[in-house]
């Protein structure tokens, strides 16, 4: 996957990687996971689809997300 990944983050998706304390790809899937067992519906679907497109980002876009 290339750079182009991160562009296909939603705004909320982006924001569900960078509330996590985690800031590797592995942890954050682990971390957002844990997220699904108290949450709503709603942001059941959000973090389903953080955590699929997580997946798909290489370790290096992680780097770039968490950039300041």
């Amino acid at each position: 996957m290339t750079q182009k990944a991160l562009l296909e983050l939603t705004v909320e998706e982006l924001n569900m990687i960078l509330l996590c304390t985690a800031r590797n790809k592995n942890d954050i899937i682990i971390e957002l996971e844990s997220y699904l067992a108290t949450s709503g519906p709603d942001m059941v679907e959000i973090i389903h689809s953080t955590i699929e497109k997580a997946n798909d980002l290489t370790e290096e876009e992680f780097k770039i997300i968490f950039l300041k």
